[in-house]
């Protein structure tokens, strides 16, 4: 069988490079030996579930015409991935999630949670004790300020200083830059997903997506 080329999607610079991390995993347990392929230039940062939820109608077209597509969003204040699907699609969320060319997951409730799931690796290249992170981080309400709390309490980095965020920004100017080496470096999202059951899932949908 040829290899899948894939377009892909997601809406900030973690989720993208949480999903190109979740790809190569793949690829090397991949037991039919098929590769998932993604075009150049993907995934694309769409900066922003917004207009990450506007693309859909096109990016599920794609997927009808038979254009493999991923896409890998957060959960957000949805109360489940489920209902976040309905209110994207307007089509059944079984419909969606078992369509050959779409590849369509929902991190719970954000991509942190699943970052911090490898949480003695995240601690390590911290340099955080791992008693501060929590074990199910997708019970969390909300990961991002959950991390950015850890940093600001036990960080005493200068680059724990550049994670945290200044004024009205959410984060720091140098968050996504760690959290980015971390995922493409340290994070293993097989032990992550022990401690993540959306994550869990969404390695178990990739596995099937051929």
């Amino acid at each position: 069988m040829d290899d899948i080329q894939c377009f892909a999607y997601a809406e900030d610079a973690l989720t993208c490079q949480s999903l190109r991390s979740l790809v190569a995993y793949q690829n090397l347990n991949s037991e039919s030996g098929v590769l998932i392929r993604l075009r150049e230039g993907f995934p694309a940062n769409l900066q922003g579930s917004g207009t990450l939820k506007k693309r859909i109608p096109a990016i599920l077209k794609m997927a009808e015409k038979g254009i493999p597509t991923l896409v890998l969003t957060d959960l957000d204040t949805f109360p489940c991935p489920s209902s976040l699907i309905t209110d994207w699609f307007r089509k059944s969320p079984k419909e969606i999630c078992a369509h050959p060319n779409m590849f369509f997951r929902v991190a719970v409730r954000e991509i942190e949670a699943w970052i911090m799931a490898d949480r003695h690796a995240l601690a390590d290249f911290l340099a955080i004790p791992s008693a501060n992170f929590v074990r199910d981080p997708d019970r969390l309400v909300d990961p991002k300020t959950f991390l950015i709390n850890v940093v600001r309490k036990k960080g005493r980095k200068a680059i724990h200083r550049h994670m945290l965020p200044a004024g009205n920004a959410r984060i720091g100017v140098e968050y996504n830059t760690v959290l980015s080496r971390f995922i493409s470096e340290r994070w293993s999202p097989e032990r992550a997903a022990g401690n993540s059951p959306s994550l869990q899932r969404a390695l178990s949908a990739l596995s099937k997506f051929h």
